[in-house]
């Protein structure tokens, strides 16, 4: 890993995928996060209504319909329900759009 990549990893929990990314860069991108100790990723998948929930050491979990993202134990109290990210007129992360 360079120096540039290690500078890169999320610390925070909050990184993005870039819209034309393909499935396998997502997916590289998801590895090398968990790899590097991130403790979940969430990838929104608009193609398919869903959400995906990796976390190191499990198989991902995919949200669709009334699923609920729980963000527990990293974000107490935190639920967004699937259907909400993709509601009509939603913007970033099912909020309302300005």
């Amino acid at each position: 890993m360079t120096a540039e990549e290690l500078f890169d990893l999320p610390d925070d929990g909050w990184r993005h995928a870039l819209v034309g990314d393909t499935r396998p860069e997502v997916a590289a991108k998801v590895a090398s996060w968990l790899a590097a100790r991130t403790r979940a990723a969430w990838v929104v998948d608009p193609g398919r209504r869903s959400v995906a929930v990796h976390e190191p050491g499990a198989a991902p979990r995919r949200l669709a319909g009334a699923g609920v993202v729980d963000g527990a134990p990293l974000f107490p109290g935190f639920r967004l329900p699937v259907a909400d990210v993709f509601a009509a007129g939603a913007g970033a992360a099912g909020l309302p759009s300005p």
